[in-house]
C-alpha cells in the first residue's frame, strides 16, 4: 500500500519562545512533564497532524496512550534524529531557515521518541553541517540549543552532537 503525506508549513510562522511547548494540551503528554501550551506555535500541532494522517497507532490516536512511534522505537534504544543543520549563515540573507531546521519541528519528534522510549534510552540530536560551519551557532540560531537544554533541566538524556567531531 502506497500512501503520499505532506505536510505544509508555509503558512506557519516558527515560533521564537523556546522550548516550543504544543499548542494544546493534547492527551498523550500529560504525563510525559510537566509543561504549558503556546497556543501561538501551529508548528507543533501540524506534526501531530502528519503523524495522525500516517496513521502510527492508529487505534490509540487521541487518547492518552497514543504512542506513535511504539511500532519503531523500544524501551531502551538510542535514537538519532538528524535535523538539517547546514551552515550558520544564508548567502547574504540574515535568516537562515532555508538552511537549518528550526528547533520547533524538532520539538514534537523528542516527545514522542521520549513516549516511545518509556524513560529508559537515549536520544541524540545532531548533523554534519558544512565544514566550514560553525556548529554553536547554528543550534544557538536555530533554537536546538536551548531546546536541548531544557530537556536536560527535566532529567532527560538528550545530546546535541556535532558529527563532524565523531
Amino acid at each position: 500500500m502506497t500512501m503520499d503525506v505532506a505536510i505544509n508549513i508555509n503558512d506557519i510562522i516558527y515560533p521564537q519562545n523556546s522550548p516550543f511547548n504544543p499548542d494544546y494540551a493534547f492527551p498523550e503528554l500529560a504525563g510525559l512533564y510537566e509543561s504549558s501550551v503556546d497556543p501561538e506555535n501551529k508548528v507543533y500541532g501540524a506534526i501531530r497532524d502528519l503523524l495522525i494522517s500516517l496513521k502510527l497507532d492508529e487505534e490509540n490516536i487521541d487518547k492518552e496512550n497514543w504512542n506513535p512511534f511504539s511500532a519503531f522505537i523500544k524501551h531502551g534504544d538510542r535514537v538519532v534524529i538528524k535535523p538539517n543543520l547546514v551552515l550558520h549563515h544564508n548567502g547574504s540573507k540574515k535568516d537562515i531557515s532555508a538552511v537549518v531546521t528550526h528547533a520547533s519541528l524538532i520539538r514534537p519528534l523528542i516527545d514522542y521518541t521520549l513516549l516511545a522510549l518509556k524513560g529508559k534510552g537515549e536520544i541524540i540530536v545532531g548533523d554534519a553541517p558544512h565544514g566550514d560551519a560553525y556548529f554553536d551557532t547554528i543550534t544557538k540560531t536555530n533554537g536546538l540549543f536551548e531546546l536541548i537544554a531544557w530537556y536536560k533541566s527535566k532529567g532527560y538524556n538528550i545530546q546535541l552532537r556535532d558529527f563532524r567531531k565523531f
